[in-house]
């Protein structure tokens, strides 16, 4: 039995040690490589003076190094803080001070971003790998010294030890820690060994990024069954023509990422033109995935599984839905499924108590994947998990999910909505999860924000914000007359705004805060723009219009952004940034990108997406 996350790689180091453990651009690197450089993290840490449970701050692209930065953390019996590529250094400074980070493990693409977060103040005394010569105000060895360090490899970690801080500020701007213990990362690899039979012949795709909580699947599963993670650079990931090229030459049997990374493969990877009979599993997780778009992947790539896992970072994977076959119709939703085999789930109503089957109630979750709460938040984490009587024995603690859902007759769960996601509109109850429901439903939409402007109740007025499919012309008239035959006079939005995509999470997810902030500045901008000269409109970014995107929608939030900027290892543009983009310029100069246009050399600079726009206008 395996009781610290950092074992899983040295049990697999014993076991084959000259097995391929992960395969990148610069070619593989065996376990034996991999757990040699692990131990070596491990006692450079600890000559630096981090201890137990401190907190150590990964700030690495996907690679050997950021691997073994991880599993040496672990093996120093600290907790690995991953730092987030897309978010602002106000954002990371503001983590580093959250978490008492004092080192972090880093590279030279990411000194001009350090200078700036230390800038801050933090209280970060060491970076290491982060100096690109142009000297950092802090200690900063080299990744050859830390090669050079004494190995360590028993700390004494036990199940119950602080593993990881995935900081989210999700919808809401401020950054929070939710904390995991080895234990709780470890009853998930064991449900999802068993679950899908992952195996050491397996070739397991990485494509998330460290900081996003569904990396638990590629970093730890992968490397406890002993498997090959074929880790794709972020250029790759960016262009969904070059994933499905990489993807088929790899021949990956395991898929895991979010639907969004699906979604660009079915719309631009040119699937019907590739082999990709090799896959087991495709696995998806973090956001809804709409159901035309899976239908279309299922009838594209017909041989793996196809399984919708469902959970929250404070869950990991609490509930999973293996998908039949679809048939065509309507969109639906689809389900969440199940209780995963080490979780419980339950039903309940505002007072905790269980509803009875087919009621709608909250989904709480009880069992040791549970997070230990939010790092220094005590009173927000007692909200988050409180006690619902499961057993005889009383009591037991359970995270609330806020989700509000019902069993169906068949045994699985089907999400109906956000608890915090309803507002009185008029003196109705209306849910907002419901509206965006009905938008979506119409063949031109692809993405649908619905909230609500002005006090709640009789003045509040429903606003949606949409963005069209590919090639799609969104017509207001039309989605309006569209939602008043789904759904009451009272909810249908009385404004819509049409929008070529709507800002994400660094997860992916739909950024609503984003979406209504925008739309409250557009409006305002809109208002304040009829009063005054065209030539004092074009004074702006909106004078250049590639600019304006990428301040807006990419991680540019202090970077000096020129002609000859590159975009791309300056992580100011993400996969899912790029995708946006592509959509922003289909639709603001009215032209179609086609997959052979979908290549780093067209997106490295805004000289060369200016040239492009040109090229194709």
């Amino acid at each position: 039995m395996t009781f610290s996350l950092d074992r899983l790689l040295r049990q697999s180091a014993e076991r084959t040690p000259d097995r391929p453990a992960l395969r990148s651009a610069a070619g593989e690197r065996t376990y034996r490589e991999l757990d040699e450089a692990a131990s070596a993290v491990a006692g450079f840490l600890v000559e630096r003076g981090v201890r137990r449970q401190d907190r150590v701050g990964v700030y690495l692209h996907r690679g050997f190094d950021s691997m073994a930065a991880i599993y040496g953390i672990l093996r120093a019996g600290a907790a690995y803080a991953p730092f987030d590529s897309a978010a602002s250094e106000s954002h990371l400074a503001a983590v580093a001070r959250d978490a008492d980070i004092r080192v972090v493990l880093s590279e030279p693409a990411k000194a001009p971003r350090l200078r700036k977060l230390l800038a801050l103040g933090t209280p970060i005394e060491t970076v290491v790998g982060g100096d690109d010569g142009g000297g950092l105000p802090v200690s900063a060895p080299s990744w050859s010294e830390v090669a050079a360090a004494r190995p360590r490899s028993d700390i004494g970690v036990i199940e119950g030890d602080l593993s990881v801080l995935f900081y989210t500020s999700g919808t809401t701007g401020t950054p929070k820690g939710v904390a995991h213990s080895h234990r709780s990362m470890l009853s998930n690899v064991a449900w999802a060994l068993d679950r899908f039979g992952v195996r050491e012949t397996d070739r397991v795709s990485n494509v998330t990024s460290h900081h996003f909580d569904l990396s638990w699947f590629e970093l730890f599963v992968t490397i406890a069954a002993g498997a090959l993670l074929v880790q794709f650079p972020e250029d790759t990931v960016k262009f969904p023509a070059s994933l499905a090229g990489a993807l088929e030459r790899e021949r990956l049997t395991v898929w895991c990422s979010v639907p969004s990374l699906l979604v660009g493969l079915v719309q631009r990877g040119d699937l019907q033109a590739r082999s990709l009979d090799t896959l087991r599993w495709v696995l998806f997780a973090g956001e809804r995935f709409p159901v035309p778009h899976l239908r279309r992947l299922m009838e594209l790539v017909p041989s793996p599984r196809f399984c919708n896992m469902y959970g929250t970072t404070e869950t990991h994977i609490a509930a999973h839905y293996e998908i039949p076959p679809l048939p065509a119709g309507p969109p639906d939703v689809l389900p969440i499924g199940r209780a995963c085999a080490h979780v419980n789930l339950e039903v309940v109503d505002p007072e905790g108590v269980p509803v009875p089957r087919g009621q709608e109630g909250e989904l709480v979750v009880r069992g040791p994947s549970v997070m230990e709460g939010y790092w220094q938040l005590p009173e927000r984490s007692e909200r988050a998990l409180r006690p619902v009587a499961f057993t005889p024995f009383g009591p037991q603690r359970c995270y609330h999910t806020g989700d509000l859902v019902a069993e169906q007759p068949d045994g699985d769960l089907e999400i109906l909505g956000r608890a915090d996601r309803r507002v009185k509109v008029r003196g109705h109850l209306l849910d907002l999860d419901e509206v965006e429901r009905a938008l979506l439903a119409h063949e031109t939409v692809q993405e649908a924000a619905a909230f609500v402007l002005g006090e709640e109740g009789a003045d509040a007025d429903v606003v949606a914000v949409v963005a069209p499919k590919p090639d799609a012309a969104i017509e207001p008239p039309a989605l309006r007359a569209h939602a008043a035959s789904r759904l009451p006079a009272f909810a249908v939005p009385s404004t819509f705004a049409v929008e070529p995509m709507l800002p994400k999470t660094g997860s992916g997810k739909l950024d609503r805060r984003a979406v209504q902030e925008g739309h409250r500045a557009r409006v305002g901008v809109a208002a304040a723009a009829t009063a005054a000269p065209a030539a004092a409109r074009e004074e702006g970014d909106d004078a250049d219009p590639i600019r304006a995107f990428l301040r807006r929608e990419a991680a540019a939030d202090g970077i000096e952004l020129d002609d000859d900027t590159d975009l791309l290892a300056g992580g100011v543009v993400d996969s899912l940034c790029a995708l946006r983009m592509v959509a922003f310029l289909e639709g603001h100069h009215g032209i179609h990108i086609p997959n052979d246009r979908l290549a780093q050399e067209n997106f490295q600079t805004i000289r060369a997406i200016r040239a492009m726009v040109e090229r194709l206008r």
